[in-house]
């Protein structure tokens, strides 16, 4: 799972859009939106914010490579075909 998707899946799994999020963290929609896409990645401070908006370890938003990382996938792809 690359880290857009981590965050999209923290993000649906939190009920939240990627509005609220910007909001929380003081930059634009499109923002989170590329962060999503891995257009682009934030940088060091929005990661901070980002882990403590989501209650996560920064490790956790970067962590590729688990089984787990199968199962929140799949969540994520199911969403979107909803």
């Amino acid at each position: 799972m690359t880290f857009g998707q981590r965050l999209k899946y923290l993000r649906v799994k939190n009920n939240l859009t990627q509005k609220e999020v910007s909001e929380k963290m003081d930059v634009a929609f499109q923002t989170v939106s590329k962060w999503e896409s891995d257009i682009n990645e934030p940088d060091i401070e929005s990661i901070k914010q980002l882990a403590s908006i989501f209650n996560c370890s920064i490790d956790y938003l970067f962590n590729t490579d688990s089984e787990k990382n199968k199962e929140e996938k799949s969540i994520v792809n199911s969403k979107k075909h909803k």
